[in-house]
């Protein structure tokens, strides 16, 4: 602690005043009981609840992980032939906090027993705080995004090559070496860091580094972090003098129950799997305690004991694992080779690097994964596709380590005939779901042509799918380095394509079916087949019921019922159907139910029983209520079944289509729905009437902002135009003076937001043309001129009805576009409907039409007066700050769109002039300095801040060509808006779609997405065919 305050790092500060807003930091000292010469480290925990019941770390906010994969970090490691490490010494502390937030970081202290305890503040970030991993791991991001171009080999160091605090970088020869160790210490100088404990394989890489900087002669480099290595009882670390890795092993201790043995397991470190054949032996012991049905701190079998001891005494034999770092590679002879392999226990996968370029080729082991086979027994050919699947994962994490790696020489082999005929069969057949989605999966990562068969002999991974001691781990040298072949040329490799079986029995078994056996004489339906033909509930219960009474009529001659179906035969009808979906959706709670202690927890929740007519129903505690016997004891109904889903629209439709909370309130009254109120709420989600009363439209992602928005370039080369208006004006201002309506054309400037006002006598193209003469000739001539689309200006309103003419008018139009591409103008319209892409001009408009209206107040002006009341408007406009910084009192000038037109904004006082002579140069100068600056800040100030959404952040359902929608219309209901398929969909820039074309009954129509209201998507049904699904006799 007193390090501490000698670095800066804690200050001693007086105890707070009231009211001030402060917490303190429990903390307390840490050291190594195995190794006395450590350091003690102090562990500060945020996480402690103050007075109010709120921690620090609850109101912190954690930030995005920024810490790189272990394993890619690792493999990147053996890159090099000549590599170094280092750390960054103390990066956590190094990092100032903001001195307004460090009465949050308090602590109490003192620095003896017999002196008084003394308020402290932490100056740094400190380790403990939820944020403090994100803060220093986007330090160091920064630091490599800015020295990116002065330091390229730091920079890709830090951004690729660092772990939390410790690194390592390297190159081909000790020159290139030597210089990414310079760009290392020199970056991290920059931002006052300080790299200690160097490593390197080769010792010129450590000449003129100061001794005490240097990792101790014979130690080696442990990858793990600090608060693991008082964790783990095996670590990797890498021994810079051999160059090799090797595994520290801690002393094991004996297990007695379940809890201390998952705590050794989980204490061992290897990320990447080089031992995992020892871990999967580990696992497996303790998948037998877990199916033993052993609790947490029962004591396990003397057996299970014993044969952790075998293993754990064994844990020694891996400290003579030597590992060579180096992964040589060159260009044209390097192979990635996987293998994959499945047992009873578990399946696993492992890759390894080959080097063609020498004889013998160059192997080394790069990672290897492994699961626990599940405990649903399945069967070992679907292992075999687990682990096939597994090493499609595997090629995904490394083959981007690799780049240089062509996809033709990459294979993935495995000993499974059946495996690979479900993953190489051409064409593919439809499987089932289990090893349909896991071969789509598989191929995703490793195509097809990559796959080949290898003998189980000479599959590596056997081994890990099997288990192994570390004694027989450390003398496998196929693990180590292969099988034998990888010693010859690669064209006489003993691997080859199978040609798939598609008749083998075991392979056929996972193909689907599409129809039943015809050979069945009895009425065989798989799930919901009858149900699902049908979409209306009454007419389902009214075709079971005439079916029942032909089967009743032809069993009873003499009793035949006739006439209209009665209420009693529909109530059958509709227990039938029930009892139907409860054996086919429920038949695990009816054999639950059947026990003379249920299990499951809904069967107890609900006391379910089974009753005289074979239909499940619910207990409940209302058998005492006056209620019937139906609403007393509803029946169960699945939540699945297509019957529950035909049951809930027809009580939405017979209710008028209320609410979910009201529906499944009159359902109950007969039906109990597994999950109901989720059920019910989804489906009526999709109802196409209540949608049609509230539609909700398309919602894309906010887009790019243009070019003319991001460039610095001199004010209104691109300009959006808007009307506004009609202000009524006399001519003279005195009473009984004639009155005429007058427009406001608004020019807006897209980069800088300058506002030009002109006054227009009316709506036709002479008086657009006037107007955009008078701004030519004040403002110059624009590039890009952009305005509003007629169909913008649709009003039920009379005096909105000629601007949406005059812009509509395709006379206009031309004439507006023929009239200045003349000038070099190009001139564009913005979609149809879609006010909010031109959102900068109409935000212009807005206040512009408030400051008038303030003014005016009802008021009718003269002409004279209004003419100067809107270049008033338009100065004001032009005087709004950019943006502004007001944090410090010396940055109290605003940037304004008008040190854009004038230097300074037009609002503000006149300065002094002092009568000092200055050249016609000087002055020439001084406006282009003054504008530079003035661009620079637009940049740093203005142009920085529109980076974020604020809204229309969250991308909405894609819309899709053939999608149902209703168009807004502008003054009707959604009951009148139109409908339209859509045809086409028109990306912008970002390549994402916000324009649609949409064919209706009367033609084609171009509307923004935002216009466009989807139907919602028809509830998921339930296949005909799932997986394993047996078709279920019955006779209907």
């Amino acid at each position: 602690m007193t390090e501490y305050i000698n670095l800066g790092h804690m200050s001693p500060v007086p105890p707070p005043s009231p009211g001030q807003q402060v917490y303190y930091l429990p903390h307390h000292a840490v050291f190594r009981e195995e190794s006395p010469t450590s350091k003690i480290r102090v562990v500060f925990n945020a996480s402690q609840q103050s007075t109010t019941g709120i921690s620090l770390n609850d109101l912190l906010h954690v930030g995005p992980k920024l810490v790189l994969d272990i394993v890619d970090v690792v493999t990147r490691f053996r890159e090099f032939l000549f590599v170094f490490t280092a750390d960054v010494r103390q990066m956590f502390r190094n990092i100032e906090i903001l001195p307004k937030e460090r009465d949050l970081l308090r602590i109490l202290w003192r620095p003896h027993p017999e002196l008084p305890i003394q308020d402290f503040r932490m100056n740094t970030v400190t380790y403990g705080t939820a944020s403090a991993p994100f803060l220093a791991n986007r330090v160091i991001r920064t630091i490599s995004e800015v020295n990116k171009a002065q330091y390229p080999l730091a920079s890709d160091i830090l951004a690729n090559r660092t772990y939390v605090d410790d690194c390592h970088g390297g190159g081909s020869s000790i020159e290139s070496a030597l210089e990414a160790r310079s760009q290392m210490i020199d970056s991290l100088s920059s931002a006052k860091f300080e790299l200690r404990k160097w490593a390197s394989n080769h010792p010129d890489l450590l000449k003129g580094l100061p001794t005490d900087h240097l990792l101790p002669l014979n130690e080696s480099v442990d990858f793990r972090i600090d608060d693991e290595k008082s964790l783990k009882i095996l670590g990797l670390s890498w021994n810079p003098t051999s160059d090799s890795f090797h595994f520290a092993v801690s002393p094991i201790p004996e297990i007695r129950t379940k809890r201390e043995l998952a705590s050794q397991i989980g204490r061992v470190f290897d990320p990447l799997g080089w031992i995992m054949p020892v871990a999967v032996k580990a696992r497996t012991i303790q998948r037998a305690v877990c199916l033993a049905g052993y609790d947490w701190d029962d004591v396990i079998s003397a057996e299970l004991q014993a044969e952790w001891t075998l293993l754990a005494k064994d844990f020694p034999k891996l400290q003579s694992l030597s590992i060579p770092r180096h992964v040589t590679s060159s260009s044209e002879n390097d192979w990635l080779i996987g293998f994959a392999d499945a047992s009873e226990q578990a399946y696993a996968a492992v890759l390894y690097h080959v080097n063609c370029s020498f004889s013998p080729p160059s192997v080394r082991l790069i990672i290897s994964r492994a699961r626990i086979a599940p405990i649903k027994i399945e069967s070992v050919p679907r292992l075999e596709l687990l682990g096939a699947e597994l090493l499609g994962k595997v090629f995904q994490k490394i083959r981007p380590l690799f780049p240089h790696i062509p996809v033709e020489r990459q294979l993935a082999l495995s000993d499974s005939t059946i495996a690979l005929s479900w993953l190489t069969a051409e064409p593919a057949p439809v499987w089932k779901v289990f090893v349909g989605n896991r071969v789509a999966k598989t191929l995703e990562n490793v195509p097809k042509d990559c796959w080949r068969h290898v003998r189980t002999d000479e599959n590596p991974a056997d081994l890990a799918s099997r288990g192994a001691l570390p004694s027989q781990l450390a003398h496998s040298e196929q693990w180590w380095s292969g099988p034998t072949w990888f010693s010859l040329p690669p064209d006489s490799w003993p691997v080859k394509r199978i040609r798939p079986d598609i008749e083998d029995q075991v392979v056929a078994q996972e193909r689907r079916l599409k129809s039943p056996d015809p050979c069945v004489t009895l009425v065989q339906s798989s799930i919901d087949q009858f149900e699902c033909t049908f979409s209306n509930y009454s007419k389902l219960r009214r075709t079971v019921a005439w079916s029942l009474r032909f089967i009743h009529n032809s069993s009873n001659p003499a009793n035949k019922r006739s006439g209209p179906l009665t209420a009693k035969e529909l109530q059958e009808s509709e227990l039938r159907l029930v009892r139907r979906a409860q054996q086919q959706y429920l038949s695990s709670l009816i054999f639950d139910v059947k026990l003379p202690k249920p299990k499951n927890r809904i069967t107890k929740s609900l006391g379910l029983f089974i009753d005289s007519d074979n239909t499940l129903r619910v207990g409940g505690r209302l058998s005492n209520s006056t209620l019937s016997f139906q609403s007393q004891h509803p029946a169960l109904l699945p939540q699945e079944a297509h019957l529950t889903r035909l049951i809930i629209s027809s009580a939405h439709d017979q209710l008028l289509h209320v609410g979910p909370r009201t529906t499944l309130a009159w359902l109950r009254q007969r039906f109990w729905i597994v999950n109901g109120r989720n059920v019910v709420q989804r489906l009526l989600a999709s109802c196409t009437k209540c949608y049609s009363i509230k539609p909700t439209p398309f919602q894309p992602e906010m887009g790019h902002l243009p070019s003319g928005r991001t460039s610095s370039i001199y004010p209104f080369n691109q300009t959006g135009i808007d009307y506004a208006g009609p202000f009524d004006v006399s001519i003279t201002g005195h009473r009984g003076s004639r009155v005429f309506p007058i427009y406001l054309a608004v020019f807006v400037c897209f980069a800088t937001k300058a506002i030009h006002l002109e006054p227009v006598m009316d709506l036709s193209t002479d008086g657009l043309l006037q107007a955009l003469e008078r701004f030519v000739s004040r403002r110059g001539t624009p590039a890009v001129i952009w305005t509003d689309n007629g169909r913008n200006f649709v009003g039920a309103a009379n005096l909105l009805r000629p601007l949406r003419e005059a812009f509509d008018n395709p006379s206009h139009r031309r004439s507006l576009v023929d009239h200045t591409s003349g000038r070099g103008i190009d001139w564009k319209f913005i979609p149809p409907r879609a006010p909010h892409f031109g959102g900068l001009w109409e935000a212009a408009v807005k206040s512009a039409k408030r400051l008038l209206r303030v003014t005016l107040r009802g008021h009718t002006p003269s002409y004279q007066t209004f003419s100067t009341l809107i270049v008033r408007v338009e100065a004001i406009l032009n005087s709004r700050p950019l943006a502004a910084d007001l944090s410090s009192p010396n940055e109290l000038r605003v940037i304004t769109p008008g040190h854009f037109l004038v230097q300074r904004p037009l609002t503000a006082l006149p300065e002094p002039s002092e009568d000092v002579r200055h050249s016609f140069i000087a002055s020439w100068r001084f406006v282009q300095q003054s504008s530079k600056t003035f661009w620079k800040r637009w940049q740093r100030e203005y142009l920085l801040e529109q980076q974020q959404r604020l809204k229309w952040n969250t991308p909405a359902r894609p819309a899709r060509v053939g999608q149902v929608v209703l168009i807004q219309e502008d003054n009707s209901s959604p009951l009148q808006w139109p409908l339209g398929v859509i045809t086409e969909l028109i990306p912008g820039v970002d390549k994402k779609n916000r324009v649609a074309v949409v064919k209706t009954s009367n033609g084609n129509k171009t509307r923004p997405l935002v216009r466009l209201c989807p139907f919602p998507d028809p509830p998921l049904g339930v296949a005909l065919a799932g997986e394993d699904v047996q078709p279920s006799a019955e006779v209907v």
